[in-house]
């Protein structure tokens, strides 16, 4: 009480602070967007509108969209859980990371998830430099992760990260984010600044795999342009247990 909400008002209406720095240091709002970040006005919009909530997982298929990292030091390899709904609502229903793992690691987690969750396969989408070599295990990671039973889309490489950030505006009035499940994605969401953006920083490849939905979105726009499919039916191999 020793600021006062008028002087506070005051402050916001001259330009000298923004509304998620009062957020912030003022009302102590922990959930508040940090400022600067990437996407600050769609987090706060978003919770406004209740689109950053707990949910039920839909009767519908879940994909996955990941960005690979190689170990901690440089950045994890990040899984998002989609499902796409006939209303065009993108629901990001779990997110998982970890890092210093090859391939059929994350395989037989992803595998596991979809069978604790009883869930219909969608497909794998890596990102472009999937088709690069695996040195854990000699391969490409996306041939790899088709040996092990997934079907497979590789994501372009786009031109630049506008782009794909701009696809990721458009879309973001339809995505619902699973408030618990994916804490820790929607605190990389928080951080995601353009200072840090193509350096080591721990919220860069979350929020890579993050744009990848945007990016799939606006290439199925476009089709029959759209990238080849590696395909592989996630049970013609069985486990990879």
């Amino acid at each position: 009480r020793v600021i006062s909400k008028e002087y506070i008002d005051k402050q916001l209406k001259a330009g000298i602070i923004s509304q998620a720095k009062v957020n912030q240091e003022f009302y102590n709002d922990f959930d508040a967007a940090v400022e600067g970040a990437v996407f600050t006005h769609e987090i706060e919009k978003s919770i406004q509108e209740g689109r950053i909530k707990d949910f039920a997982i839909a009767d519908v298929p879940v994909s996955m969209f990941m960005d690979i990292g190689i170990n901690a030091k440089t950045g994890c390899t990040s899984i998002f859980f989609v499902q796409f709904l006939p209303d065009e609502s993108v629901r990001f229903v779990d997110y998982m990371e970890d890092s210093d793992q090859p391939a059929v690691y994350y395989v037989n987690k992803i595998k596991q998830w979809m069978h604790d969750n009883s869930c219909t396969w969608g497909k794998c989408y890596l990102p472009h430099d999937s088709m690069q070599r695996d040195k854990i295990e000699c391969n490409t990671y996306a041939k790899r992760y088709v040996e092990l039973g997934m079907e497979v889309e590789v994501i372009p490489r786009i031109e630049k990260k506008s782009y794909a950030i701009e696809f990721t505006r458009q879309k973001f009035r339809n995505y619902y984010i699973h408030k618990t499940k994916c804490s820790r994605a929607i605190q990389a969401l928080r951080e995601y600044n353009w200072d840090t953006m193509g350096k080591t920083h721990w919220a860069n490849h979350a929020c890579d795999a993050f744009l990848a939905v945007g990016q799939y979105l606006n290439l199925e726009k476009r089709k029959p342009k759209f990238s080849p499919i590696m395909r592989q039916s996630p049970l013609a191999r069985g486990s990879a247990f």
